[in-house]
């Protein structure tokens, strides 16, 4: 009987301490929840002064890399190349690079900065818009000598709007 006894309150002080110990733990980041939030709304609302002091304590706080996303995404023309790296160093371990990569490149492509888009993408993407976009920045920066002939037919059908943005009309 004594066995069980002391069997029993072991693993009930074990279970209990374990549990002390997660709750001690989820404490900070319950902490850092709330201010997450403001740091999102702040975000939304264009509040950057807000944003970057609730953010510079976040740090630690797992989702942070969050709102840097969200940030740069919602600034994406604005940011820089090396930023745009910088960003996805950081990020490698989560979804966020595809994401972010998509979004950015886009823009840049839209935006028609070429040397930008290289720079974040200097090999050839797999999404066919951005292929388009790929190419287009190759020749307009005469870094890839004749894009028209080393790309694709079926990525050369696609890209016809964005390589010859004003077609002549044939009856």
């Amino acid at each position: 009987m004594g066995l069980r006894v002391n069997l029993f309150l072991s693993i009930t002080l074990s279970l209990f301490w374990q549990g002390q110990a997660i709750a001690a733990s989820a404490e900070p980041r319950s902490e850092g929840r709330d201010e997450y939030k403001d740091a999102v709304n702040a975000i939304s609302q264009s509040g950057w002064a807000d944003y970057e002091k609730l953010r510079s304590s976040l740090d630690d706080y797992p989702l942070a890399i969050y709102l840097d996303y969200y940030k740069l995404s919602k600034n994406v023309q604005q940011v820089r190349p090396a930023e745009a790296q910088r960003f996805l160093s950081l990020s490698e371990d989560s979804p966020l690079p595809n994401r972010f990569l998509a979004v950015y490149l886009t823009r840049a492509g839209k935006d028609r900065r070429w040397q930008d888009f290289l720079s974040v993408m200097p090999e050839e993407p797999n999404s066919i818009e951005l292929k388009c976009y790929y190419f287009r920045a190759k020749l307009l920066c005469h870094l890839y000598g004749g894009a028209s002939r080393a790309a694709p037919r079926r990525v050369n059908e696609h890209c016809l709007v964005l390589l010859n943005p004003s077609p002549v009309y044939k009856p």
